[in-house]
């Protein structure tokens, strides 16, 4: 459907050789599959007419790059236009595919590891502590529409885990993780 030119760019510059600040920008497209556009069956129908699902992109952040310690902080943001999704109208049975208007998706992501080992040496029993913190923010312009896919997403995730040894060369690693979802 036309030339479609998707620059992206990164920037990032050290403050030290422990910290790291990046920004990055980029336009992505996303063409519909042959199921979106051609399947129907008994409660979906697909579109022949969809558009291509087009984003803007922008990040940025630090990195933290220690020996013991690393990790990031990060800020996103995501404005995707004509995106593709499996909707009706409710009291319908029925999906069929259509380009929805606007999708904007925003938030921060936090993850922080320790390695214990690194400091206090091969015989301390954890090797490893990690946590991790992800809010999204996803806004839609009103359509009328029950989203099928686009509004099922994460808003909050955290999880920690932490790896350590059991015998020899052989260890354990123990996940805690809560996600509340959108949708």
């Amino acid at each position: 459907q036309g030339f479609n030119f998707l620059p992206g760019i990164e920037v990032s510059y050290a403050i030290s050789r422990s910290f790291k600040l990046y920004v990055s920008a980029n336009r992505s497209l996303r063409m519909p599959t042959f199921t979106d556009l051609y399947y129907n069956g008994p409660t979906n129908v697909g579109n022949p007419n969809l558009k291509p699902e087009t984003a803007s992109s922008a990040e940025g952040g630090v990195k933290i790059l220690g020996k013991t310690v690393n990790g990031s902080f990060t800020f996103f943001y995501r404005n995707g236009k004509n995106s593709i999704d499996w909707v009706r109208k409710p009291g319908e049975e029925v999906w069929h595919t259509k380009n929805l208007t606007n999708l904007v998706s925003s938030g921060i992501e936090f993850k922080i590891a320790i390695n214990p080992q690194n400091t206090l040496g091969g015989n301390f029993p954890v090797s490893r502590i990690r946590l991790g913190y992800m809010y999204n923010n996803l806004g839609k312009k009103e359509s009328g529409y029950i989203s099928n896919y686009a509004l099922d997403n994460l808003k909050h995730k955290l999880d920690l885990s932490v790896t350590h040894r059991i015998w020899k060369n052989n260890s354990a690693n123990w996940i805690i993780l809560f996600q509340d979802r959108n949708g």
